[in-house]
């Protein structure tokens, strides 16, 4: 339409920003992924005292293990569903683009059959 223009080029601008944010969130995943711990990581006893045996049990770090990885995993998943839904941010930014494009021409070719050609 003559002096009106939907100026779609700042929309698709932030598009970019939104791949970035994936990138990023892929990049700590990967990092988060990588990051499992065994259960010897979590030991924080005297080894002689493990000899005793009845503290054994008291001294174990496998809960600690597993709570760490229960963590880690929960983290890892957030991560991929936050790259995921940058994702889709981006895609959906550059859809609305799309979209203030085509309502543009669908209006200027009404103006055209009601009005006929306007003057540029």
């Amino acid at each position: 339409m003559p002096g009106y223009q939907v100026i779609t080029k700042a929309v698709r601008d932030e598009a970019p920003k939104w791949d970035g944010f994936a990138q990023k969130a892929e990049q700590i995943r990967r990092a988060v992924e990588a990051a499992t711990l065994g259960q010897s990581a979590f030991f924080a006893g005297d080894p002689v005292v493990l000899m005793i045996g009845s503290l054994a049990e008291a001294i174990d770090a496998t809960l600690h293990q597993r709570m760490y990885e229960t963590y880690r995993a929960h983290v890892h998943n957030l991560l991929a569903g936050a790259k995921a839904e940058f994702e889709q941010i981006a895609d959906a930014v550059v859809r609305i683009a799309e979209t203030y494009e085509r309502q543009e021409e669908i209006g200027e070719l009404s103006f055209k059959e009601i009005y006929g050609e306007m003057p540029k």
